[in-house]
């Protein structure tokens, strides 16, 4: 099982406290929070990690490398210029392609997940895409999920609104590069999902631990809660 990890973003809305370095290299007690996502992977068996990497690229490369300091083995795809979450995907397709199915998670978020029952799940299920929900309230741009069941049968772009949204973690089949957008540079949750629902989108109701640090407020908050962290890894 591949995981892919996607890193490439401006990281504009932290750029007041972490100017140095991408979002995802955010020191968290004198370790990059993106290597706090690696060690994650690790302790659940998931070795081989590919990094979607833009912004700053060359401090996560020369960082990590190949990743053997860590005891895994990591590739890079490369962004010259913003994808967004879908173009990275497309764009990390040489990576992932021969694989049955594999993860992707978000750079910027820690999610207390069992990332291999999602595997499992998505593979019973033989899902297009197996995703990782939270209920919750926005105040700003985001995909409302609606579900029966645990199928997904719309995804509706909303700025204000209560139910479920997407956590950060899905578990894709290879079979969605042939549903890809003609462009480069698109959203993996406004622009193709909404394309797979009739190939079959599931959902797991996530309600464990999960912190976005894309926010000053959000990186703060999870600056004193790593110590559980730390506990739960």
């Amino acid at each position: 099982m591949k995981a892919l990890i996607l890193a490439g973003g401006l990281g504009t809305r932290l750029r007041s406290v972490v100017k140095d370095r991408p979002k995802p290299m955010a020191d968290v007690k004198g370790k990059p929070f993106l290597q706090i996502l690696i060690e994650q992977l690790k302790s659940q068996g998931i070795n081989e990690i590919v990094m979607s990497v833009g912004y700053m690229a060359d401090k996560v490369v020369s960082y990590f490398g190949d990743g053997s300091s860590l005891g895994v083995k990591l590739e890079y795809s490369m962004e010259d210029r913003p994808l967004g979450t879908g173009g990275a995907i497309k764009n990390a397709g040489q990576f992932l392609k021969n694989e049955d199915r594999f993860l992707v998670m978000n750079g910027d978020t820690y999610i207390g997940a069992d990332f291999k029952l999602m595997m499992k799940e998505s593979s019973r299920l033989n899902a297009m895409a197996y995703l990782l929900v939270k209920r919750g309230e926005t105040y700003q741009k985001a995909g409302l999920i609606e579900l029966q069941g645990n199928r997904v049968v719309s995804i509706k772009e909303v700025e204000k609104a209560t139910g479920y949204f997407y956590a950060g973690a899905s578990v894709l089949s290879r079979n969605v590069f042939e549903h890809m957008p003609d462009s480069e540079s698109f959203s993996f949750e406004y622009d193709l999902l909404p394309a797979l629902i009739p190939f079959g989108v599931y959902a797991q109701v996530f309600e464990g631990y999960l912190r976005d640090i894309g926010t000053v407020d959000g990186y703060l908050a999870f600056l004193e809660e790593v110590s559980y962290i730390d506990r739960e890894v």
